[in-house]
Formats: structure tokens, sequence, C-alpha cells
């Protein structure tokens, strides 16, 4: 407002953007969390997402390629759109979540430990550590 014998101001406005329900927008790259299951994890997927315009954009991991916790994809110019250039658009960084059994029925429980030794994913030795001077195991921590 203008106001008689009065030198006229800026005018101050602040925003609040709220966070969305799917989507993070890091500059101009967007960022989600896509929850699989860890059979797609292990044995692939395909996947569609609604983007924040509406249309759709389809990703998958192939079979053979085991996606591993807190990994994920990086998809080119899904991302918002660049304020020098609106046609060019930033990048959608998809990060995966395993969600995991909460428990195994043990007679399933054998099934999947056959498949496991079969990959040659059988269990970690009891106890691990580095081997001292002539085969010996070291005694301490402050042994070096």
């Amino acid at each position: 407002n203008q106001l008689p014998k009065h030198v006229p101001g800026d005018l101050i406005v602040q925003l609040k953007v709220k966070p969305h329900s799917t989507f993070q927008r890091i500059d101009n790259d967007l960022a989600v969390v896509v929850r699989i299951s860890l059979y797609e994890a292990l044995l692939g997927f395909e996947r569609e997402l609604v983007h924040l315009d509406g249309h759709i954009v389809s990703f998958s991991v192939p079979r053979g390629t085991v996606v591993r916790p807190g990994s994920g994809l990086e998809i080119e110019n899904e991302g918002m759109p660049l304020r020098e250039d609106p046609t060019t658009f930033g990048r959608l960084f998809v990060k995966f979540e395993i969600d995991f059994p909460k428990e195994i029925d043990e007679s399933k429980g054998s099934t999947l430990e056959e498949a496991l030794l079969a990959l040659g994913l059988g269990p970690q030795p009891l106890r691990s550590g580095v081997v001292g001077q002539q085969g010996q195991k070291s005694k301490g921590r402050n042994e070096l």
C-alpha cells in the first residue's frame, strides 16, 4: 500500500511449502522412496509411478540383478523443470526400501535354506578376524 507522504516499500512474501506425500524436491531433482518385497529385490520387477503432473514413469530392475538395501535408480529428465530452461528437467532418484518378512515358518525355512545354500549363500563363519604372524590369531585389541 502507498500512503500520502510515505515512501513506498518492498513487498515481502513468505511461502511455506508443504511436504509432498510421495516426492521430495532437491533443487531441480526429485526423490522418492519405493517399497519392494524381498521377492522383487532378488528376482527383479517392473513398477509404474504417477508423477506430479499425472504422467506415468515406468522403471524396472531386470531378473538377475539383485537390489541391495539402500540402493536405487537415477532416471534422467523426470525431475523438476529447470528455471533457466523449462523444457529441460532434473533427475528422479528412486530409493528402494526392501520389505523383509517378520518371521519365516520353520517348514518353509528349510526350503529357503536349501535354495540359499544352492546359490552359495550359506552362513558366514562364526568368528572372523585377522590372523597374526606365523598363522596365530592376535591376542588383544592393542596388538598391531
